[in-house]
């Protein structure tokens, strides 16, 4: 009798297990920005739009749709002012899984010792973005407000595992007929490394700011303007092109402009010449 029980305690969890897909932790999720940020308008705490770019599949289940409700806040607002630019950072704090339910995410796949905190926005944290000629990003100039445009594409993990029922592949299936998201097809990304002597030097990738030196970044493949910069250093450019699977490490080494050659002395003003005492015959009487 106890051996029937336990047989058919097992059989009843493999059918559970069975039933269930399981999400693994450091799953990659790319989310996308709906809605335009500017330090000019945005205040903290405020809840930012994001959604599913590409569906995650499990052994052929969609467990993530394309289109899927993603969720980010933003950490840091700060208008522009008269001699200094605004600031703009949000975080991505979750993205929805095809049973409705919210999966936390962080910015890289593997977990390591000092990573980024998971309310950290995308900026200091150095979350992957999707960069290239025809993808929106953020326009950061001196002295103006920070422009994130709707479009800018990131890549991030989930945080934890989720176990999600294979009953949810039906209602996946039936949201997509409903209302079918327009899936961007995939394009093989480039990692780019730069690093700069001396190091926090601004890096602007097609005239697009992408933060300080030393960064890592990944673009579109195809030829890209990058310039380094830092106060007090001559701009160090360069044109790169990308390619698909061959990784790229950028060394800048910055350098101080030559100092500006003292003027040539000018020479000194002639003297106007003192005339000449009058002279003449004096009469004797």
């Amino acid at each position: 009798m106890r051996s029937f029980i336990r047989i058919s305690i097992w059989f009843c969890l493999c059918g559970l297990a069975a039933a269930q897909i399981e999400i693994p932790e450091g799953t990659r999720v790319k989310v996308r920005l709906e809605e335009d940020l500017t330090s000019a308008t945005a205040e903290k705490g405020q809840s930012v739009r994001l959604s599913v770019v590409e569906e995650v599949k499990i052994g052929g289940t969609v467990v993530i749709a394309p289109g899927a409700k993603a969720t980010g806040t933003v950490v840091v607002a700060t208008p522009k002012r008269l001699m200094t630019g605004g600031k703009l950072d949000f975080s991505v704090d979750g993205v929805t899984a095809a049973d409705g339910e919210t999966i936390p995410i962080r910015y890289r796949q593997e977990e390591v010792p000092g990573m980024p905190d998971l309310k950290a926005g995308i900026i200091s944290a150095g979350a992957t973005m999707v960069l290239g000629p025809a993808a929106p990003l953020l326009r950061m100039m001196r002295a103006k407000d920070i422009t994130m445009e709707k479009g800018i594409v990131l890549e991030v993990f989930t945080n934890q595992s989720h176990a999600l029922p294979a009953a949810a592949k039906a209602e996946v299936a039936k949201a997509e007929e409903s209302s079918p998201a327009a899936v961007e097809p995939p394009v093989e990304l480039v990692d780019v490394s730069v690093n700069s002597t001396p190091d926090g030097a601004r890096i602007v990738v097609d005239g697009m700011d992408v933060g300080d030196t030393p960064t890592s970044f990944r673009l579109k493949p195809g030829e890209h303007e990058l310039q380094i910069e830092k106060e007090g250093f001559a701009a160090w450019k360069s044109k790169i092109t990308a390619t698909p699977g061959t990784p790229q490490s950028i060394e800048a080494k910055l350098e101080q402009p030559a100092p500006a050659k003292p003027a040539a002395p000018q020479p000194a003003a002639a003297k106007p010449a003192t005339p000449a005492p009058k002279t003449g015959a004096t009469r004797v009487r």
